[in-house]
């Protein structure tokens, strides 16, 4: 499997499709509340970077 260039957020299409899934579940997570966390707890659309540096931690 080649690694994606230095310095992306993702290293390879793992990384990719993993990421996409954990977006999937927050989603599908978030219709199950009558007034959901968007796009997470503790974030806004501004900081979607932050957040998405988290995903890849937990990946």
């Amino acid at each position: 499997m080649r690694n994606f260039p230095e310095g992306t957020l993702n290293r390879n299409i793992r990384d990719v499709l993993a990421h996409l899934h954990e977006w999937h579940l927050m989603v599908q997570g978030g219709y199950d509340r009558e007034k959901p966390d968007i796009p997470a707890k503790g974030y806004t659309w501004k900081t979607t970077p932050d957040l998405n540096r988290e995903i890849q931690k937990i990946q």
